[in-house]
């Protein structure tokens, strides 16, 4: 079965989202044999990105506590003020700190692979997009300098295979508890169930595991026991776009 024809099976409804025909898929039936039909499965990972601007989030940690001028706090003598912020205590704590590898953020992100590109989005509830080649040639390549690297974070999927996937599914009332219309896509009260979260298992070992937060999706880096892979924060800078600490006016 191809993907045209579990399209039409489920009667899957396009997004549209502007620049990006995916359909959505709230039925965890219709996204097992989507993803069977897409040609996700067998693809090796040549690199892992994300649209727009990236991510802000990571773990507990967002990048306003990495970078002065940040928080803004009021206006004095007609300028801004900000938070203080200082670079040897924020690296002090850093060097304490464990950091999960979960992401948080409201952009698609992009599978590259030697069968193509798959763009996936989860952030509603029991909503999924996938779609093979169908995103603008620029989308992940305006990555702003104060965001978390998705591409470095994910790194060691980088030439692993997608050797399968798992589905959770959830009844009506967990789904709709989160849900949110955003897009102005509704959910169907009658189906038989809900996806709660997918996994890509890749033949490393590990496995991207998708999911959602109200309108924000998550995607975590599991290991071998699915638990989150735990980025030791004194190499935090490793994972950034640009180093902890650069002052917002010095992006190029």
């Amino acid at each position: 079965m191809d993907v045209q024809d579990v399209i039409k099976k489920y009667g899957l409804h396009p997004s549209g989202r502007e620049d990006w025909n995916a359909p959505y898929i709230q039925n965890p039936k219709a996204l097992s044999e989507y993803i069977e039909a897409v040609g996700i499965i067998g693809a090796t990972i040549q690199k892992v990105s994300i649209t727009g601007y990236g991510v802000c989030e990571l773990g507990q940690l967002h990048v306003s506590s990495l970078y002065p001028e940040h928080i803004m706090i009021g206006y004095e003598n007609g300028r801004e003020t900000y938070k203080k912020w200082d670079y040897e205590s924020t690296m002090d704590w850093l060097h304490r700190a464990s950091i999960k590898t979960i992401l948080r953020f409201d952009e698609p992100v992009i599978l590259e692979t030697d069968k193509g590109i798959f763009p996936i989005d989860f952030s509603e509830s029991s909503t999924v997009y996938i779609s093979r080649d169908s995103l603008p040639k620029d989308a992940g390549k305006k990555p702003a300098y104060d965001r978390f690297d998705i591409s470095k974070l994910f790194a060691s999927v980088t030439g692993s295979k997608v050797v399968g996937y798992d589905i959770e599914d959830e009844d009506f009332f967990a789904a709709d508890d989160d849900f949110t219309n955003s897009y102005s896509v509704g959910l169907d009260e009658n189906q038989e169930g809900y996806i709660k979260s997918f996994c890509l298992d890749m033949s490393n070992g590990q496995c991207l595991k998708f999911y959602n937060d109200y309108d924000y999706g998550q995607l975590e880096l599991q290991d071998e026991h699915h638990q989150p892979v735990v980025i030791p924060g004194r190499d935090l800078n490793e994972y950034m776009v640009s180093p902890i600490g650069i002052q917002r006016h010095s992006d190029g």
